[in-house]
């Protein structure tokens, strides 16, 4: 089978290695614009409070400084948290299991990753997470999200069909819906802010899992 990963909060553990240092880049850069605040400690803590309960960088800032009533440092907050990613100081960490994982899968399919972000950034978390790219037969990365595309591209290259395709990846717009749409069975890595999604008609994966040591049970129950 071929089976395509997404890599943020699926192969490496984003949410604990670089959400956090993102996030007091953007407090720090909104400081220096101007942002009003009597403690900086508070202010970390209040934002990783948001991050619990938000989808994405974007509402938690915006939650942030909508509390502040400073809404116009938002933007600063937001561009400084999604760009300036030196993955090289950062200590990025593989999602437990995942090298045992890969290691497994590659032996009987063929592997590969579809991730979303800038390239340089994506490929220096790889390298930072000391992640095995030889197991992969091809790394894809988008700054669009547009990931169906690779998706079909992928098999077109490897001959094979949707039903004889796996995607992985913890975010439902840009993972799943997409592999739904074309048939592939899509596997919803219950992950980071990820945990507490719930499912609808029209983002109901066809599998939901929360360790990704669980993949070798889905994988084999497709092989039958």
């Amino acid at each position: 089978m071929l089976i395509i990963f997404d890599l943020d909060n699926t192969l490496i553990d984003t949410s604990a290695s670089i959400i956090p240092v993102k996030l007091n880049d953007a407090l720090h850069k909104m400081i220096e614009s101007g942002l009003q605040i009597s403690n900086i400690d508070i202010a970390y803590k209040e934002i990783l409070a948001l991050n619990e309960t938000s989808k994405n960088g974007t509402e938690v800032i915006t939650k942030f400084c909508d509390s502040k009533n400073q809404m116009e440092l938002a933007k600063k907050g937001i561009e400084e948290y999604y760009h300036n990613i030196d993955a090289s100081k950062i200590a990025i960490q593989l999602v437990d299991g995942a090298e045992e994982i890969i290691e497994a899968l590659a032996e009987q399919h063929t592997l590969a990753i579809v991730t979303f972000g800038i390239e340089a950034q994506q490929l220096q978390k790889i390298k930072s997470a000391k992640l095995n790219r030889e197991l992969f037969s091809k790394i894809c990365v988008t700054p669009l999200e547009d990931k169906e595309r690779y998706y079909q591209k992928l098999m077109d290259e490897h001959k094979v069909s949707a039903k004889e395709t796996i995607v992985i990846g913890d975010n439902l717009k840009r993972d799943v819906i997409p592999a739904k749409e074309i048939g592939i069975h899509a596997i919803h890595f219950r992950y980071g802010r990820s945990k507490h999604i719930e499912y609808n008609e029209n983002t109901q994966p066809s599998f939901s899992i929360k360790s990704l040591k669980e993949i070798v049970d889905v994988v084999n129950k497709l092989k039958q």
